[in-house]
């Protein structure tokens, strides 16, 4: 889990330099990215579920460095069903991978790269795609996505007797726990996920460290990242934009709805799923250099992570 959380900064410096960022920039926010988030908690932790987190990452990382860089379809859909087979919310991220299509297709054969670069209106580009070309390029990414699709959906039949059971609602008593009295997805928990997601604070205690996280329940993304609010200033209405914004809104329909809280966890880590397009949003914001406004954000994420990992090492939970 370590060496893929390591491994991830790697990826995140990768991305922002194909995206054109200076390279001390790119460095900084790859930084940030993996010390400066909760993917450094969930790294260390190493338990099934972060793990899942961890690996994620790295393959929705690898799936956005290889389109920005013009990649081969084939290859971009297999890192997108590797990242969707470790997290199954994050298959709703394809919309910024079919809009990565859609500008190879509007673009000549001989100018691959460029996504997220361009600055091409969303319109203009669709006016000029190719129909023929878009069909190989789609089909492409349609291999590379369904084959491995296709083989869990056998590997689920075989068994559980259905490609569609993957196995959560068959454990022993799960149904039984009050967080489930609605059902895996109820609109009932909507309100409960935002405000873990934007508004959970640390509980104030008597001596060192003076606040803590509360084992359940997380901690504000505003907290853990607030950088990530520099991804509001990116509102280009290309198709790189529309596309990692309509992911993060698709993403988070089954994020708000499912019962679970997310077990123990410094921060909301169900926010991973979207932190891969929440960062090559703020790569592009900041993409010309990072202000004070953002150095003061990227030093408070980075202070709130290194207590996170202070409560992983040293027990600093609050229980309630």
């Amino acid at each position: 889990s370590i060496l893929f959380g390591a491994l991830n900064v790697a990826l995140a410096w990768w991305v922002a330099l194909g995206l054109g960022t200076r390279r001390s920039t790119a460095f900084v926010l790859a930084i940030v990215f993996g010390f400066g988030s909760i993917t450094w908690y969930s790294a260390q932790a190493g338990t099934a579920w972060h793990f899942a987190h961890v690996l994620s990452l790295t393959f929705a990382l690898g799936a956005i460095g290889a389109a920005v860089r013009g990649g081969p379809p084939l290859l971009v859909g297999l890192l997108v069903a590797a990242m969707g087979l470790c997290r199954l919310p994050m298959l709703l991220g394809a919309p910024f991978f079919v809009a990565y299509l859609v500008y190879r297709a509007a673009r000549p054969p001989t100018e691959p790269g460029g996504f997220g670069t361009a600055d091409d209106p969303a319109r203009e580009a669709i006016r000029r795609v190719s129909p023929q070309r878009l069909l190989t390029l789609g089909a492409a990414f349609a291999i590379g996505l369904g084959v491995p699709l296709a083989l869990f959906a056998l590997y689920n039949t075989a068994r559980f007797g259905s490609p569609f059971e993957m196995g959560y609602a068959l454990i022993p008593g799960l149904l039984d726990e009050y967080q489930y009295k609605d059902g895996f997805f109820s609109v009932v928990n909507i309100p409960r996920k935002l405000y873990a997601m934007f508004l959970s604070a640390p509980e104030e205690v008597q001596g060192f460290p003076w606040i803590q996280s509360r084992t359940l329940g997380g901690l504000s993304i505003i907290l853990t990242t607030p950088v990530f609010l520099w991804a509001i200033l990116a509102r280009r209405r290309d198709l790189f934009t529309i596309g990692a914004w309509t992911s993060v809104a698709l993403i988070m329909v089954p994020v708000l709805l499912h019962a679970d809280p997310g077990g123990v966890q410094f921060g909301f880590r169900y926010a991973q799923d979207i932190y891969p397009f929440l960062f090559v949003l703020v790569v592009r914001s900041l993409a010309t250099g990072i202000h004070l406004e953002a150095w003061l954000a990227i030093g408070v994420g980075l202070l709130v992570n290194a207590w996170g990992m202070g409560s992983a090492y040293f027990e600093w939970w609050y229980r309630s």
